[in-house]
């Protein structure tokens, strides 16, 4: 009869055992964040923006005009993509226009920022604009 008991109680104790186990709080979540973490970013998906980011986190200067960026930027059907495209090489081509009539002018300008003379390289810009 011993035998069958001692089985018995072994059996109760390791289930007891693992009860405890199974019951125990999880254990707390450390406050601060691991080193090994690295930083947050926040999930940006959905959300139309003009603002890219660099790997350091820092804001990145646009290479093109804002307004470009933007309508590359929408979904657009076909029939509006191409003319937002014509419109887009037609101001190309004035700009190539104007710099190339007024090269000496643009020149002038560019030298008068250059060597630190801010006030003639305004009135320059200023003349420009008026002329055309």
């Amino acid at each position: 009869m011993m035998n069958n008991i001692l089985p018995a109680l072994l059996i109760g104790a390791m289930t007891t055992a693992a009860a405890a186990q199974a019951t125990k709080p999880a254990p707390a979540k450390p406050t601060e964040p691991s080193p090994l973490q690295g930083p947050k970013v926040p999930d940006r998906t959905g959300k139309p923006t003009l603002v890219t980011r660099g790997a350091d986190g820092r804001v990145s200067r646009l290479d093109e005009w804002p307004a470009l960026v933007a309508v590359r930027k929408l979904k657009l059907d076909e029939k509006t993509r191409a003319a937002v495209d014509k419109l887009e090489l037609d101001q190309a081509a004035a700009m190539d226009k104007f710099l190339t009539g007024n090269l000496t002018e643009v020149a002038a300008v560019a030298n008068a920022f250059q060597s630190g003379d801010v006030k003639e390289g305004v009135a320059g810009v200023r003349k420009l604009r008026q002329d055309h």
